[in-house]
């Protein structure tokens, strides 16, 4: 067909009607280098503007707080993604074992439910514990004190509920291990305080909020 390279482009005059009905508005004039100038620059905001909305929105997504509702997985039937961890708890709010254990694995009875050795969360009983969240009592028997070992030693914020009446936790916050006692001393009156057998508690947690 032996078109020629230089007739595939479009003229002077014709690129100069068509930016500048990109520009918003029409004329028959030769596109000069002012008009490439303010083609080019009205581009170039639009371009950023279009960026900044954008990571506006991505920021609001990324901050805005979930429907905090009690039942808001279990109604909903959804797999919450492992991401979700204190953010889907509102402070005040009341939520099942089930609910706690679908956001965030472990066992349904366990007062520091854990998974892949790591312990997830901590639920407490005012009953045990009356100074909880801040104070936590753990008794005897290996299961018991080895996972308030892992707590200790893991100096990660995990979220924590204090039981508010039968299969109703009241998430009270995240809390790690601050310090950790085991003078005997110390174990003996924290377990008349707590009306707790004494030799009953292997150790004393003071936990601190985030």
């Amino acid at each position: 067909m032996g078109l020629d390279r230089a007739s595939k482009l479009p003229s002077g005059q014709s690129l100069g009607r068509r930016l500048s009905s990109d520009l918003g508005y029409h004329t028959d004039r030769a596109f000069t280098v002012a008009d490439r100038e303010e083609w080019t620059m009205n581009r170039r905001v639009a371009a950023t503007v279009a960026g900044l909305l954008f990571a506006g929105f991505v920021a609001a997504e990324r901050y805005c707080k979930p429907d905090r509702e009690v039942g808001w997985f279990a109604a909903r039937g959804v797999q919450p993604h492992r991401s979700y961890v204190s953010r889907d708890f509102a402070v005040g709010q009341t939520y099942t074992r089930g609910e706690i254990r679908q956001a965030l694995g472990g066992d349904l009875s366990s007062y520091l439910p854990h998974r892949a050795g790591r312990v997830v969360c901590g639920c407490f009983r005012p009953d045990l514990n009356p100074d909880a969240p801040d104070v936590i009592l753990p008794g005897r028997g290996p299961e018991i004190e080895r996972w308030a070992r892992v707590f200790a030693t893991q100096h990660a914020f995990i979220p924590c509920f204090v039981k508010a009446e039968t299969n109703a936790w009241e998430y009270v916050g995240r809390f790690c291990v601050r310090r950790v006692i085991s003078d005997a001393a110390e174990l003996r009156a924290r377990a008349r305080a707590a009306s707790r057998p004494p030799g009953g508690l292997s150790m004393v947690l003071y936990l601190r909020g985030e």
